[in-house]
């Protein structure tokens, strides 16, 4: 919206990633914003065969095991970008830096649980840096070493946020701008430079985060503005971060559409790896290497793999990373990869 005000005749183009059958993704926002400024807008469907024929491509390029299936669609999004356009514009690090994630939310609520000694549906931690560096999603459970390696992991993790000054929540935007944040803005640069399409992240602006950083703790998370009664049964929904982002937003564009729940880029992830030619390909490649490798714990991930649609996330993201874990070893450490 301000860039539009600001710029020159060359911003008119918006490129965007769309779920084939509409059943997930912002399409209806996507084309809000594109007529409210008048935009051409440009819309890409990632098909299950694009996803299978890029899935190598995709490790490839980021020179990494990916942390989510979606990293294809920063890929197909730059192919199709580079007919109308060859910068983009993207909001990339707006979560770390203003408490976007519902990871900051939680952390409201830590003091409470801390006081209550948890509870049979809440995981108990020591310390909020605990919490911080511990309530993602990882694969250490999944890896056939000593643990004292994993406790090692866990423990940098643990002297990363204590090394921060600040609030908690202070600690937890550092936290996540330096642990986090590097791998989200690789990921972009590198999907997007696949097809030499340079992406660049506005509100990582030295002076933006500057000026963030600087702002009272209630400018960025708070609790909403009504009584609970009136609001979902999940507590997490009470609490707003990014508040003063949101706010920006509602003035200009309503307040159902900035408040909306947040999701990631169009791409049903289980959908793509039920597919038949993946299915035969997890089988054919991936559990053989991982089994034969032994690194992860492979009849884990194998039956996660049998029961994608009924397992948990953390239990899918597990097994995804496992996945691509595998894959990355067979291209890198085996020289498998033939482009």
């Amino acid at each position: 919206y301000f860039a539009n005000r600001l710029s020159t005749d060359n911003l008119n183009d918006t490129v965007s990633i769309i779920d084939e059958n509409g059943a997930i993704g912002e399409e209806e926002y996507i084309d809000y914003v594109s007529q409210k400024l008048k935009f051409h807008s440009h819309k890409f469907i990632l098909s299950e065969e694009y996803f299978l024929n890029n899935y190598e491509r995709m490790i490839w390029y980021n020179d990494a095991p990916v942390y989510r299936p979606y990293f294809v669609c920063f890929m197909h999004l730059a192919e199709q970008a580079k007919k109308y356009v060859t910068v983009l514009l993207s909001g990339e690090g707006s979560d770390e830096t203003t408490g976007g994630y519902s990871r900051f939310a939680a952390g409201v609520y830590y003091p409470f649980i801390a006081k209550m000694g948890g509870s049979p549906s809440l995981k108990k931690y020591n310390s909020y840096a605990e919490y911080a560096a511990m309530s993602g999603d990882t694969i250490t459970g999944l890896l056939n070493m000593d643990s004292q390696i994993t406790d090692e992991l866990i423990q940098r993790r643990l002297n990363l946020f204590d090394s921060f000054q600040g609030t908690d929540f202070t600690k937890h935007l550092k936290f996540e701008m330096a642990e986090c944040l590097p791998e989200a803005l690789l990921r972009q640069d590198k999907m997007t430079m696949a097809s030499s399409i340079e992406n660049r992240v506005p509100l990582l602006d030295n002076e933006v985060v500057d000026f963030v950083m600087q702002l009272p703790e209630e400018y960025l998370l708070r609790f909403v503005s009504q009584s609970p009664v009136g609001l979902s049964s999940n507590p997490l929904e009470w609490v707003q971060g990014k508040f003063i982002f949101k706010e920006i937003v509602a003035k200009h564009f309503g307040h159902d559409f900035a408040y909306r729940k947040k999701m990631i880029m169009a791409l049903d992830e289980k959908r793509m790896l039920s597919s038949p030619a993946f299915v035969n390909y997890y089988n054919d490649i991936i559990l053989p290497g991982m089994k034969q490798r032994g690194l992860l714990d492979a009849n884990q991930v194998d039956m996660w793999f049998k029961n994608i649609k009924s397992i948990s996330h953390k239990e899918y993201l597990m097994m995804w990373r496992a996945i691509t874990m595998e894959t990355w070893c067979k291209m890198f450490l085996d020289g498998a990869y033939k482009g």
